[in-house]
């Protein structure tokens, strides 16, 4: 076997029929086997499958891959709509188990004055993110948490809408109206435009 993943199951080296078959089979539409690449019969893992389908976007097979025909849907659009609910629920079932699932942190073993905060909400507009994945069928990719492979907001990009959101309840209009609060500081961090040594100000 090939060292590189993508090089031992190299999807996009199939013949055409091969890669048609192929498609079915790897967004989890069709319990069909390619006859001449059998071998990918090995792969149990959905995500891994979906892996391989990314190499279409190099052939013919693209548009099918990504989302079917005008008549049927297919490739990693059915599984997202078929499957993608079951997987994240089974990830999230190991993560329960392994205990690191989502959760607060035991606020006793924190430092004193630390504390936490959890909350459900609902979005109101599609949320757009962009995943790290260096292959992927789609262009822009939902963000997915590297192990499970569930999506997930990155605690960078919560800081900055959380930053975004306090700079309009105070009324900034620059940031150089934020570089004069410290107590944005404190939470924050300086400003892009400033000196890069933290100022930290009058703790209370």
């Amino acid at each position: 076997m090939r060292h590189e993943f993508h090089a031992h199951y190299s999807y996009a080296l199939q013949d055409d029929v091969t890669q048609g078959i192929a498609i079915g089979w790897l967004a989890s539409e069709s319990g069909r086997l390619p006859v001449k690449w059998k071998e990918i019969e090995t792969i149990s893992d959905p995500i891994a499958r979906l892996d391989i389908l990314s190499q279409a976007m190099v052939t013919g097979f693209q548009n099918q891959a990504r989302s079917g025909t005008r008549r049927n849907k297919s490739g990693y659009q059915y599984w997202v709509e078929k499957h993608a609910s079951e997987f994240i629920k089974s990830q999230m079932s190991i993560m329960r188990n392994l205990g690191i699932d989502p959760r607060l942190p035991e606020v006793a073993l924190l430092p004193t004055y630390s504390w936490g905060l959890q909350f459900r909400f609902r979005l109101r507009t599609p949320y757009i993110s962009k995943d790290d994945a260096v292959f992927h069928i789609l262009e822009n990719p939902l963000k997915k948490e590297w192990v499970f492979k569930i999506p997930y907001v990155a605690p960078s990009q919560w800081k900055g809408a959380l930053r975004a959101a306090m700079r309009t309840e105070r009324g900034y209009n620059s940031l150089e109206d934020e570089a004069k609060d410290d107590q944005m500081k404190r939470l924050f961090g300086n400003v892009r435009s400033e000196d890069s040594s933290f100022s930290a100000g009058q703790l209370y």
